[in-house]
């Protein structure tokens, strides 16, 4: 709901997405998009669907109904699976706890490590500036223990000039940023003059 037409359209677009779940909440924006342009064959909705030119368009609550009735529920994991939980907000405003099991954690750190082709022998600095994510920063976490890094923190992220004297000053080498302040970090004339020689993933 906050995305612009173009902005889901680059998503879409990115992606190489053939279908799309959505309700008609969204109908004016999704009549915006440049269909002929995207991958996108089918559109599944929630609501009563939408006039749009796409391929085929289907119902959420068919597909509930064509389900097998007698599948079983996947057993839930046992509490001592887990290894930790985030209370958040998220984007909703209602406060949940996302829970985090000992695999989602190793799969997801050790996934992290190959991918950013990370190393213990690597002289590691990790900063963590933006709020505690449930995804983000929780493996990040992980990870930088996992490789024996440095970790360095800062009491208010808001202060975004401190802590960029800080990634400046403790030779951050990976550091994990909301997209506001990335934007700030980038938009101000004050730390023009600070060099970030070690960083290497943002």
């Amino acid at each position: 709901h906050r995305l612009s037409a173009a902005e889901i359209e680059a998503g879409l677009r990115a992606t190489g997405a053939v279908i799309l779940l959505t309700s008609d909440t969204y109908a004016g924006t999704l009549a915006e998009i440049d269909w002929h342009t995207l991958s996108v064959q089918t559109i599944i909705w929630t609501s009563a669907p939408v006039d749009l030119p796409v391929k085929e368009h289907g119902a959420w609550d068919s597909l509930l109904a064509e389900a097998a009735p007698s599948a079983p529920e996947p057993p839930r994991p046992a509490p001592s699976s887990y290894l930790q939980g985030f209370a958040t907000s998220g984007t909703t405003g209602r406060t949940k706890a996302v829970l985090h099991s000992h695999r989602n954690v190793w799969v997801h750190s050790f996934a992290t490590i190959q991918a950013l082709e990370l190393s213990p022998d690597d002289d590691h600095c990790w900063g963590h500036f933006g709020p505690m994510y449930h995804v983000g920063d929780a493996a990040f976490v992980w990870i930088a223990l996992l490789l024996g890094a440095r970790h360095v923190f800062h009491e208010n992220q808001l202060q975004f000039d401190e802590v960029a004297k800080l990634l400046s000053e403790e030779r951050v080498t990976i550091v994990k940023l909301v997209p506001s302040m990335l934007q700030l970090l980038c938009g101000s004339v004050s730390i023009g003059a600070l060099q970030f020689p070690d960083l290497r993933w943002i």
